[in-house]
């Protein structure tokens, strides 16, 4: 199983914009795990992989209330979220139809 695919995490505002060498989870509030194709068990290995962020995270700031994050197999995404004793997952969304990336969008923005 690979490590994780992307995190959004805080940082100052002139901060340059440039590939991180590793992780560093104490600014980190959402994980993206990507994977190539939409079986069953590359998309159990995209969960553990957000799992393993989330508690990662959860170690790195203990006071977090939740923790956003992207699970994109193939061309489906679920968009979860990780409470501190709870983990949430929308149905899988397919980005190939205008529904689908509509219903991404509200699920992101609200």
């Amino acid at each position: 199983m690979a490590g994780i695919s992307a995190a959004v995490r805080c940082c100052p505002v002139n901060s340059p914009v440039e590939v991180q060498p590793s992780l560093n989870y104490n600014c980190a509030f959402a994980a993206v795990a990507v994977n190539r194709d939409s079986t069953a068990k590359d998309e159990g290995d995209a969960f553990a992989q957000l799992f393993d962020c989330s508690r990662s995270v959860y170690y790195s700031q203990p006071n977090r209330r939740f923790i956003w994050g992207l699970a994109c197999c193939g061309s489906k995404v679920n968009v979860c979220i990780f409470s501190n004793y709870r983990a949430f997952a929308s149905p899988a969304i397919d980005m190939t139809d205008k529904a689908g990336r509509s219903e991404l969008v509200r699920l992101l923005v609200g």
